[in-house]
């Protein structure tokens, strides 16, 4: 799978992101959608791709704790989620490519969406 990934350089695309969106927390309760610790990396993959977009678009997804991004398709990114994203570890931002919205998953597995 991670052969097909199209590798991104992550800062222009962090920087990118981050004048569009707040991406530190701050009102805990405005834009989290789930707490979803407890639950299956299957579960939390259906939820990610509920908020996400249909299968087949491409989004962009980075990983800021290693300063990696790779462009996907969203069928992708569901697909192969448990190679992705590990709960108590990474923190996955998931944006479409024009930043019109965010989805953050975060290492307690709290689930955020940020529309621009």
């Amino acid at each position: 799978m991670f052969d097909r990934l199209q590798a991104v350089a992550f800062a222009p695309a962090y920087a990118a992101l981050r004048e569009c969106f707040e991406l530190e927390h701050g009102d805990p309760g405005r834009d989290l959608v789930a707490h979803l610790t407890g639950r299956s990396v299957a579960e939390i993959a259906r939820a990610v791709s509920a908020l996400a977009a249909p299968r087949t678009e491409e989004v962009l997804v980075l990983w800021p704790g290693e300063e990696r991004a790779v462009r996907m398709g969203v069928g992708d990114l569901v697909d192969g989620f448990a190679e992705l994203w590990s709960p108590g570890s990474d923190d996955l931002l998931i944006a479409d490519p024009s930043r019109r919205w965010i989805v953050l998953l975060d290492h307690e597995a709290q689930l955020w969406f940020l529309d621009a």
